[in-house]
């Protein structure tokens, strides 16, 4: 028996002590159970009245020394949950599993990736010129040059970078660029809500994990030569993406319910979220209406104060009159925060949905693609089955048949991954969007109640104070 503390010996030595000294013979379990050990409870003896047996100095000194060499064992050895002697107490500790050994992982901290476009500055005439707008950004991103960098674009260039990410992610739902406008394009209302959009176009192309990394929207970032740089990079495709936005999505009879029911949820959420544009636009331009109105009135009420011989009657005209040039302000800036906050929400959105009409579209052009091969292939199996039939003995005929079916045999295989992967991506960002939405319209939605809010309780507290007075 392997005992490296020599618990065994002692019990045998114990046992042997008792023997020559004419008692009875104790069993090992008996002898560690019977000891007086700081590890384990004292045996009560039945009887209350019975005296415990005193040990001889030989017996308590073998005890002690046994107690002592338990005390430092391992819990691992004793086996501590299955033992009889129970817990061993505070001076045993056990030791850690090697999963309890592994550090704890810190939660990584997002990167920064920031971006603002500020400082529109027209160029040129009405007619030829056009707006630039600065795009300043700030990231820690180790792919960028440096950690803050700014360069100037104009609207058509980000077109452009848009139109690269469509046609290099079949599938992705590319954040949409704003309309382009000819008439009333230098209007000072136009131009910040155009500045708005685009700077919201490049926080969603930042924001996504997979179009953050593109090569084509880091030149568009940091490229300071980009005239030059993009002509090395430009696709061809440019120009084939506007009408796909107009049109409705296109139905696949492939049995992909989940794409389906998405397609039937943004057949209807189009509808409502131009809906409800048409009707925010319209409280936007009452309040803006409005606003003139108040101003000729309290005008009108100044100009009769100043008529009025009575002094009394004359100061409360003449403050009724600021109180209303005061509310035309209020109603001024509320239809400004309609327009920042509800109007641009849903604008965006509705040009959110455009471009997941594109994405289905790109899956839809891959299916084709996919079941014009399928039919080619038959056609050639048709014909390499007729060759081997009626010219065995035509093998180059033969052989060029089969590599026309090998080749086609390989299309298939390519455009059937095309289309998987155009699948997976579009569910991927169909699901992320739905989040995206959330988050925004409740946003919305607090920041314009809380604009109203505001605004009415400004209103409530000009007409207490002139009550008050």
């Amino acid at each position: 028996m392997d005992d490296p503390y020599g618990v065994w010996d002692d019990v045998q030595s114990l046992n042997s002590s008792r023997k020559n000294s004419n008692t009875d013979q104790v069993s090992p379990l008996e002898a560690i159970k019977d000891r007086e050990s700081p590890l384990s409870e004292p045996k009560q003896s039945p009887s209350t009245e019975s005296k415990p047996k005193e040990q001889k100095p030989a017996e308590k000194k073998i005890v002690k020394q046994t107690t002592q060499r338990l005390s430092t064992l391992q819990v691992e050895e004793l086996d501590i949950d299955s033992s009889p002697l129970g817990p061993l107490g505070p001076s045993i500790q056990r030791q850690p599993s090697p999963e309890e050994k592994k550090p704890v992982p810190v939660p990584k901290e997002e990167s920064l990736f920031e971006i603002n476009v500020t400082e529109p500055l027209k160029i040129g005439d009405k007619i030829s010129g056009h707006v630039e707008y600065r795009i300043k950004t700030r990231t820690d991103l180790p792919e960028f040059k440096s950690n803050e960098f700014s360069v100037t674009r104009r609207f058509r260039e980000f077109v452009w970078i848009y139109t690269q990410l469509v046609n290099k992610y079949p599938g992705l739902i590319i954040p949409p660029v704003p309309e382009k406008l000819t008439i009333g394009r230098f209007q000072e209302e136009f131009i910040e809500s155009r500045r708005g959009a685009l700077e919201r176009f490049l926080r969603r192309v930042a924001a996504h994990p997979i179009l953050n990394k593109d090569e084509d929207f880091k030149l568009f970032l940091e490229s300071t030569t980009f005239a030059d740089d993009k002509k090395d990079t430009t696709n061809p495709l440019v120009g084939e993406i506007t009408p796909l936005v107009n049109q409705a999505f296109p139905k696949i009879p492939d049995n992909q319910k989940q794409l389906e029911q998405y397609r039937q949820e943004f057949d209807t959420l189009d509808v409502q979220l131009k809906n409800l544009h048409k009707i925010v636009k319209q409280l936007s331009k009452q309040r803006k209406e409005i606003g003139p109105i108040y101003l000729e009135l309290g005008d009108a009420m100044v100009m009769l104060a100043n008529a009025e011989k009575e002094q009394r009657v004359a100061d409360k005209l003449r403050r009724l009159g600021n109180i209303h040039k005061q509310v035309r302000e209020l109603y001024e800036k509320l239809a400004q925060d309609d327009m920042n906050y509800m109007t641009a929400t849903v604008e965006d959105h509705i040009r959110i949905i455009g471009s997941v009409k594109v994405a289905y579209h790109c899956r839809y052009k891959a299916f084709n693609n996919m079941s014009q091969y399928d039919q080619n292939l038959a056609k050639k199996r048709d014909q390499l089955a007729k060759l081997e039939v009626s010219s065995k003995l035509r093998t180059d005929k033969i052989a060029s048949a089969k590599a026309d079916v090998q080749e086609t045999e390989i299309q298939i295989e390519s455009a059937s991954q095309d289309f998987e992967t155009i699948t997976e991506r579009l569910l991927g960002d169909l699901n992320r969007y739905e989040l995206e939405k959330v988050k925004d319209f409740t946003q919305s939605l607090k920041s314009f109640l809380q604009s109203t809010l505001e605004s009415q309780q400004q209103m409530m507290n000009l007409w207490q104070q002139f009550f008050a007075q």
